[in-house]
């Protein structure tokens, strides 16, 4: 009973983590509008704050490796937690750009970190219980991006100051991530020690490309399939952001869903069949040319899409917190990568081509699908 209890209370506490990554980590997006305005940023500005965001998350790798081994992930929940907290405060209140862009790529290194941290527990919470819970885990990160939607413009609305938005909030972040964080999942078992031995490069580097084209893919949706409806398919503004809240809620649906589905039929032929699917319905979204077409598939996409991360996080973390580390910054440089081949692409070519991009991408994505076959049930505990 005392052993349930306590996976209980780390499940909650992990949760609440889950929660308010989502809210701080789009906190800086979704005041784009009041940033801009403070820091005098135009459009080609605003493409280096989210590169040097991007490419802090990507090269903290080395830093959140050692820390891993360091602190352990429920120290590293703690510690990198309550500082990515307090670091929205120096967003607010830099007194020039420089300033800005240097602590927007540590915003990405923290970003980095506490979200390897959080999949670490997450895949050491599987391990104890013998089940699958990481698709929950990832589903209420969507949770966090609506509080902070919401919270963004309410400030908007009543013309809350940037620093006075990001300095309570900050304030509060802190004290949540330190008030719950006592509760996780502790590291550094016999076990653990064990299973940590497992993660070296030969062994990650394909489920890490996997999980490159998942944020690719993942990026593509979220950052083009808007503009794609409001400039091609003539949707009007509210209705192309429409779109965005249509993929998130199926997203965060599948995710509650994705670990029951993946139990009944296998890791690797749920993000198969979600990513095929996924590459299927763009393609006849761009032949049908009508927004409503591109709505509804976007509900497909997104269900089909949801499982992918927290399945290959569940996978790799029976590898350990080093694995997880590695994989999680693959996906990071996917990231990265994506804006600027899309980008690209548009540029040169069109915003049809940008779709059809996506989904080849999708579909190589599902070939590589292969690479997390793992037993229908997560390992039990030795």
């Amino acid at each position: 009973m005392s052993d349930n209890r306590s996976h209980r209370q780390s499940f909650i506490s992990l949760t609440i983590y889950f929660i308010s990554y989502g809210l701080l980590v789009n906190t800086l997006y979704s005041r784009q509008p009041a940033l801009q305005k403070q820091y005098d940023l135009d459009a080609a500005d605003w493409g280096w704050v989210l590169f040097l965001v991007g490419l802090g998350s990507v090269l903290a790798y080395p830093v959140c490796r050692y820390f891993l081994g360091k602190w352990g992930s429920k120290r590293m929940c703690r510690r990198f937690g309550g500082l990515q907290a307090l670091w929205l405060i120096l967003l607010a209140y830099s007194p020039n750009v420089t300033v800005l862009y240097t602590a927007l790529f540590f915003a990405g290194m923290l970003n980095s970190a506490v979200g390897i941290a959080i999949n670490a527990q997450g895949a050491l919470l599987e391990s104890n219980s013998g089940r699958r819970q990481m698709g929950q885990l990832h589903a209420v990160f969507y949770v966090g991006s609506f509080i902070t939607a919401a919270l963004s413009s309410l400030s908007a609305k009543f013309n809350v100051p940037l620093g006075w938005h990001f300095g309570v909030l900050a304030f509060v972040m802190w004290f949540v991530y330190i008030l719950v964080g006592s509760r996780l999942v502790g590291d550094f078992s016999p076990n653990q020690k064990k299973v940590r031995e497992r993660g070296g490069w030969k062994t990650v580097l394909p489920v890490g490309v996997l999980t490159a084209f998942a944020s690719i893919t993942e990026g593509a949706i979220t950052g083009w399939s808007i503009l794609y409806l409001n400039k091609i398919l003539g949707a009007s503004e509210s209705e192309a952001s429409l779109g965005f809240a249509i993929f998130s809620l199926a997203m965060m649906s599948g995710r509650f869903l994705g670990d029951h589905v993946a139990e009944r039929f296998g890791a690797a032929t749920v993000v198969r069949f979600g990513a095929w699917m996924g590459a299927a319905v763009l393609i006849a979204s761009v032949i049908i040319h009508q927004p409503n077409a591109l709505l509804f598939g976007l509900v497909l996409i997104g269900l089909g899409h949801s499982a992918c991360f927290p399945l290959i996080y569940s996978y790799v973390g029976k590898k350990g917190g080093n694995a997880v580390a590695k994989v999680v910054s693959m996906g990071f440089v996917g990231s990265l990568i994506g804006p600027i081949v899309f980008g690209r692409i548009a540029k040169l070519v069109s915003l049809d081509a940008v779709m059809i991009s996506a989904a080849i991408a999708l579909f190589i994505m599902g070939c590589l699908a292969f690479t997390i076959r793992d037993k229908h049930r997560a390992a039990k505990p030795a």
